[in-house]
């Protein structure tokens, strides 16, 4: 009996192999363009409110200064005349600084007002950018960085990120905040890939000019402080969406559901559903469902 082999098909063999291909190539070419064109239509960030759209810009601009700023400002330290253990003390410094800073304002941001956090934390960031532009001085350099906000690898440093995340997730419905924030880390990236190629290109021009080397990675500092202030600006744009909301209370999340109100109060005591008991915050964001609503009530019997 004749067998179809790859080195001696058969006429009937080779017309189903044609076939065989010509579907495959069908489904591997035709079927993903699509799938991706709608994905693509359908794209998360169509349901940006314009806090999230501007929170989007503002990381852009952000990373973009990091990016900037990390390929020349190890060369621009020693360009000033700092040695390179002057140069690696102020670095580590610089972060040490940074953490801290973090930590303060972004555990202070939901009681004084994430806005005013973001707006004072672009302050810094400009700050530190004008001390760096300025002054030789190691000192004032040391005080600057340490204080301000200055990112020497590109990376995010700064209280920004963790405040950005927070008041996005509260301007996006619940279920296209997974798209969202991959496209917001997307955008990071990008951001800071297009700084790093900015403060490249830019250097190397003035350079080509006859600019000093040192002046030409100052202008890139000096861009460093001047969207520093642009940031600034940007962060009083938000609204007060963007501001954390305390008075969701447990209340809320038990009243969504009569039944789960009368097993509330079944389990609880009627008192206990009241607004001057049920006082603990829960983060609801967006009405919760039944099952979710109970889940809740539970762990509050559980507790």
């Amino acid at each position: 009996m004749n067998r179809c082999t790859p080195a001696r098909p058969h006429s009937a063999c080779q017309t189903r192999m044609v076939r065989s291909v010509r579907k495959v190539s069908r489904r591997t070419t035709g079927v993903p363009i699509k799938t991706l064109a709608s994905a693509l239509n359908r794209s998360a960030l169509q349901h940006l409110t314009y806090d999230g759209a501007l929170l989007f810009l503002t990381r852009f601009v952000r990373l973009f200064s990091y990016g900037a700023l990390s390929v020349v400002l190890v060369f621009y330290l020693t360009g000033l005349g700092l040695t390179a253990s002057q140069t690696g003390m102020l670095l580590t410094l610089t972060l040490l600084g940074d953490t801290l800073v973090s930590l303060f304002l972004t555990t202070q941001a939901d009681r004084i007002g994430r806005r005013r956090m973001l707006i004072v934390g672009a302050i810094l960031m400009a700050g530190a950018g004008l001390v760096f532009a300025s002054t030789r001085n190691f000192l004032w350099l040391v005080i600057a960085g340490t204080i301000g906000v200055i990112s020497p690898s590109g990376n995010e440093v700064g209280p920004f990120l963790s405040i950005e995340q927070a008041a996005l997730s509260q301007v996006i419905p619940a279920r296209e905040r997974t798209s969202v924030f991959a496209w917001f880390t997307l955008n990071g990236a990008i951001a800071t890939a297009a700084g790093s190629l900015f403060a490249g290109l830019l250097t190397q021009r003035l350079q080509q000019t006859s600019v000093p080397p040192v002046s030409s990675e100052r202008a890139i500092v000096v861009v460093y402080a001047a969207l520093g202030l642009l940031l600034a600006l940007l962060f009083r744009r938000l609204s007060e969406s963007a501001e954390a909301h305390p008075g969701a209370g447990l209340t809320a999340v038990v009243e969504l559901d009569p039944l789960i109100q009368s097993v509330a109060e079944h389990l609880l005591g009627e008192v206990a559903v009241r607004p001057h008991v049920l006082g603990q915050q829960v983060d609801v964001v967006e009405p919760l469902d039944r099952g979710a609503a109970a889940g809740v009530a539970l762990r509050l019997v559980l507790q």
